[in-house]
């Protein structure tokens, strides 16, 4: 049991370490400028992914309207 504690214990120091570490730290205008860059590039490519979401949906769209449409129209009469 203390075998599976300490080795418990050395994944959170680990974790711990890692959420410590300081690579990530904008120290100057030229990091913050790549860090800007890469969240431009991110939502970029984000959008990319959304706009090729939607248009490979947008025919089944359309016919998933038409059958609400349809349905709607068809359950008004009775």
């Amino acid at each position: 049991m203390d075998q599976i504690k300490s080795q418990e214990q050395l994944e959170l120091e680990q974790a711990m370490q890692l959420a410590t570490d300081d690579r990530f730290t904008l120290t100057d205008d030229g990091d913050v400028t790549w860090a800007l860059g890469k969240l431009e590039e991110i939502e970029e490519k984000r959008l990319n992914n959304q706009k090729i979401v939607e248009e490979a949906i947008y025919p089944h769209q359309l016919k998933i309207n038409q059958a609400k449409e349809w349905l709607a129209k068809t359950n008004q009469k009775t």
